[in-house]
């Protein structure tokens, strides 16, 4: 830090408040010129430390130090200020004026060596702002190498009372540099937490099927590490599977479902629906599905079944639904995957197959569409099915041969969405007025919604790529030779979303 402050910091004039670049030569520096440069000030600071060229620059370095030392305790708060206020004070000129971030960095070094305040824990709240400090904004190239040695001697000595909160700092950093760091002014209950040297919250999160993990969230924690954390449970550690999974928020009484983007903070989020009054569900949801399915480990076995149930129940999956009657084939496929639904947990392995619960095992629309079968009838095909097995079914097992035998219809583990319209050069396509896409690894696929005929098939490979209207709810898909389809619909952000998630995956 010595050789920085001899290349970039001012020196300060006695007697004024203007600070003048030292100009002397390396050899002609003191220890203590140096020492005083860069160590513990009891006082405030009159001028930048760093030579500005800007008044108001300069007016606003000497307030972020002050900001400092109110926080560590060495200077009294405002009149009604509180600690949180202080810091978004702090924050606030950090976000105003990014040429004060090298600024910044150096006063909080300088505070943070040789520490000699008469406030006993003014040390220690100083390393608990570096945390914050250090979860939002990034030093210039030239400042980067001597913070990151700083902050590296001191999270390294084991000697040092606050080397695991210099961990912390590091780790911030490191976020912040590959993330771009957090967005949103920290909550309050985060500044009043960290203040106390709580720097994790045990965040829950949700798999389908119910799971709930509680998994330790700091200040820098991002989606990607989430994913990743879950993943690896689930016994996943590809980093090409581990890009399939997404982290999505579900708000309560909300029926909508939005994708949280890789680099986005996670307290930013929460701490987002805080202020809007919102509760949300944070669930980690398989939305691209190219890696083969595997059956090593119950808890990924349980998610992607209970994923995929409610799809399958609702018929999203069925196609061409247009015949007068269902083949044996047919009949026999769907009483399989009744029987397997209904072995899938404790309490269907001890009850009997009866009517009233036909709903919940059989596709929808195969009742609505072939009403002729009745549900008596269902119920006792279903029961011939679990008859024929010589074997002890058991819940995880009966949800694998769920996952085998689905992943072989051409619809599985699409993502469905309602399209209003779809035009093909110019013409609209009337089969598709209210119509359904389907996406999945075999590409777009739009089906009328009457009978589950398959109109218009796209692969990702034909897709040159896609422009979203958010004022008119259009989403155009341009292909080879001028080609283009456009979608009317609510959801062509996430469509739109989707094709470049497939389309970046299919690539590797």
């Amino acid at each position: 830090m010595a050789e920085f402050a001899i290349n970039y910091f001012q020196k300060q004039k006695r007697g004024t408040e203007i600070g003048t670049l030292f100009k002397k030569k390396d050899k002609d520096w003191t220890w203590k010129d140096i020492s005083n440069l860069i160590k513990y000030s009891s006082k405030p600071i009159t001028n930048s430390l760093l030579l500005l060229n800007d008044n108001e620059l300069q007016k606003k370095s000497v307030d972020s130090f002050m900001c400092i030392m109110r926080y560590m305790g060495d200077e009294n708060l405002k009149k009604n200020q509180t600690i949180t206020d202080c810091v978004y004070e702090l924050l606030t000129i950090c976000k105003e004026n990014p040429p004060l971030h090298d600024e910044i960095y150096c006063q909080m070094m300088k505070q943070l060596t040789n520490n000699t305040s008469k406030v006993e824990d003014s040390l220690l709240k100083g390393w608990r702002l570096f945390t914050i400090i250090t979860s939002y904004f990034t030093p210039s190239d030239i400042l980067k190498p001597y913070l990151l040695n700083y902050i590296k001697i001191v999270a390294f000595d084991k000697n040092r009372s606050c080397h695991q909160t210099a961990k912390t700092c590091l780790k911030n950093l490191e976020q912040t540099f590959k993330y771009g760091g957090r967005q949103l002014l920290l909550s309050a209950s985060e500044v009043e937490a960290i203040t106390k040297g709580k720097y994790v919250k045990r965040q829950p999160y949700l798999l389908p099927g119910g799971h709930k993990m509680f998994i330790n969230t700091i200040i820098s924690t991002v989606a990607e590490d989430l994913i990743k954390h879950i993943c690896r449970e689930m016994n996943i550690y590809s980093i090409n599977e581990q890009q399939e999974f997404s982290l999505c928020y579900l708000i309560e009484n909300e029926n909508n479902m939005k994708i949280i983007s890789n680099n986005q903070y996670i307290l930013d989020i929460t701490t987002k629906m805080t202020l809007e009054k919102k509760k949300i569900m944070l669930v980690l949801k398989r939305f691209v599905w190219i890696s083969p399915l595997r059956f090593d480990n119950n808890l990924f076995i349980d998610a992607m079944f209970y994923q995929i149930l409610p799809d399958y129940i609702s018929g999203l999956y069925i196609i061409n639904c247009d015949k007068k009657s269902l083949t044996v084939k047919d009949l026999s496929n769907f009483s399989l995957m009744g029987a397997l639904i209904h072995y899938s947990d404790s309490i269907g392995m001890a009850t009997t197959v009866k009517s009233d619960c036909i709903e919940s095992l059989v596709p929808s629309i195969i009742l609505r569409k072939y009403s002729q079968i009745t549900l008596h009838n269902w119920a006792n095909r279903i029961l011939e099915k679990i008859n024929e097995w010589d074997f002890e079914m058991t819940p995880i097992h009966a949800k694998s041969l769920f996952l085998i035998t689905l992943q072989n219809y051409y619809l599985f583990s699409a993502t469905f969405y309602h399209v209003k319209k779809v035009i093909k050069n110019d013409t609209p396509i009337n089969e598709l007025m209210d119509g359904i896409l389907a996406i999945n690894k075999n590409g777009l696929t739009f089906l009328d919604e009457k009978n589950r005929n398959i109109i218009i098939k796209i692969h990702f490979d034909e897709i040159d790529h896609t422009d979203f209207d958010s004022q008119d709810y259009k989403l155009s898909i341009l292909m080879p030779f001028n080609n283009m389809i456009t979608l009317i619909t609510d959801a062509g952000d996430d469509i739109a979303k989707m094709i470049h998630h497939y389309v970046y995956i299919c690539k590797f």
